[in-house]
């Protein structure tokens, strides 16, 4: 197959890093990969260093005539087979232009749970561009996506991948530690999210307030892209007395050696999230999570047996998983080795990989049977 992945992100997140996976896995599996994203932008620089074909297209805003027009251009120039978008500005550009380039296969992956059509314009597009199939990366997203009026058939439900190479329960993080400051006495309590507010970090800084009076050695690091709620992230915890037993470490690319140095990993998402990388990684490596029931999260996290599985927005749910892993660490243990052989059964990028092909070549199958052809 030939084959467009398009994504307009300049920075890094978990996204980005599913669709270099996704496109490195498909090339060395023989098939035509491009990816088309804008220039400068993290994705280009990582996926050339790893010698993957890379086309820039400058997108910022929806329905800009002029990226519509070159990633048609693109389209036929490369003739490709089948094009999936990865985010919402992406699905906006892309879908009219292989609906010009008459590109046979349009996909959108979708990466959040929250509702579609919040505004008009938004269910318009999903109501009316051309998609072919949609990949959800949690049941949770699926159901969303069945009750807006898409038939099941159309939807693939393949979770993001883990690269089990890089998360595993080796890793030291006797390192970060000590950048830290961190004594063989104290408690580290992590959490992996952009600082959004949806992200929940309100939930967890509260948390924080209160596990400290119990637990006085326990630093609370919150890793991620710095946004403009960073301001008020700050001014929470100085208001909660805890500025002390914070660390704000902005983006890190050293997350593996963050994971192993913590006693538990927190994902506390309010709305939006479709299955939190954190869970996935800190499992692989056996590090114990405490997980909101936000989005898909439930799906990897069955609580009390891969993990602690708590109401989204309740702080004192969050407060008490925490300190039960913290004053009971081998009962986590046991929960995170469970947890290891799930995400080493369903969750690997060697999985995702594989249900991405399968879904693609059915899609394909599925267009030529529409035009009375023999399938490739």
């Amino acid at each position: 197959m030939r084959i467009m992945q398009i994504n307009s992100s300049w920075g890094w997140s978990g996204g980005q890093n599913q669709v270099l996976t996704l496109s490195e896995g498909l090339d060395k599996k023989g098939h035509f990969v491009v990816i088309v994203t804008p220039e400068n932008s993290e994705l280009s620089r990582r996926a050339k260093a790893r010698g993957l074909f890379v086309q820039e297209v400058y997108m910022k805003k929806e329905y800009n005539i002029g990226a519509v027009r070159k990633l048609k251009r693109l389209m036929k120039e490369l003739k490709i087979d089948l094009a999936n978008a990865h985010k919402p500005l992406p699905f906006s550009l892309g879908s009219p232009a292989a609906a010009m380039a008459k590109v046979p296969v349009f996909v959108v992956s979708r990466r959040v749970s929250f509702p579609i059509g919040r505004n008009a314009l938004s269910a318009w597009k999903w109501r009316n561009y051309k998609i072919d199939g949609i990949i959800s990366v949690s049941q949770q997203i699926k159901r969303g996506l069945v009750k807006f009026g898409y038939d099941s058939d159309m939807i693939e439900v393949i979770y993001s991948g883990t690269d089990i190479h890089r998360f595993h329960p080796g890793i030291e993080g006797q390192r970060i530690r000590a950048e830290f400051g961190a004594s063989r006495d104290t408690k580290i309590i992590t959490k992996l999210a952009n600082y959004f507010d949806w992200k929940g970090y309100s939930v967890f800084l509260e948390s924080a307030a209160r596990i400290v009076k119990e637990e006085p050695f326990t630093l609370f690091l919150c890793v991620g892209n710095r946004t403009d709620y960073y301001p008020q992230m700050k001014e929470m915890a100085r208001k909660l007395k805890i500025g002390d037993h914070v660390i704000f470490t902005g983006f890190r690319t050293d997350v593996p050696e963050i994971i192993a140095a913590s006693d538990v990993t927190v994902n506390c998402a309010l709305r939006g999230e479709g299955l939190a990388g954190v869970l996935r990684e800190s499992l692989a490596m056996e590090v114990p999570v405490v997980s909101s029931d936000a989005g898909g999260n439930s799906e990897l996290v069955d609580d009390h047996v891969t993990g602690r599985l708590v109401p989204k927005g309740d702080v004192e749910a969050t407060t008490n998983a925490i300190l039960e892993l913290l004053h009971d660490p081998s009962s986590g243990l046991i929960m995170a080795r469970r947890g290891r052989d799930r995400v080493m059964s369903e969750f690997t990028d060697e999985v995702m990989i594989e249900k991405t092909e399968l879904f693609y070549r059915q899609l394909m199958d599925r267009y030529e049977r529409k035009k009375g052809r023999p399938s490739r």
